[in-house]
């Protein structure tokens, strides 16, 4: 799964809009930034929305790779 979050590359995405009125797909990564302070994590967070009709090659590969994960562990078909 980690090969296809990677791939989307959130850091370097465009942000994209959000659009209500055709759906949109919110990608949000929150990753660990070096802090000498452990009781203060440092963390980035990258968000960037692409839109529900065409939200990319990347993006349809993970939301296929986690149907197939709802699928098996919770016996349900996912309706994203």
């Amino acid at each position: 799964m980690w090969k296809l979050i990677d791939a989307l590359d959130l850091p370097e995405r465009k942000k994209g809009k959000q659009d209500p009125d055709e759906g949109y797909v919110t990608l949000r990564l929150r990753v660990p930034t070096d802090s000498d302070n452990s009781d203060d994590p440092s963390h980035s967070i990258y968000t960037s929305f692409a839109p529900r009709d065409e939200p990319g090659e990347e993006v349809e590969e993970l939301a296929t790779y986690l149907q197939d994960l709802v699928s098996k562990y919770f016996k349900e078909k996912p309706n994203f």
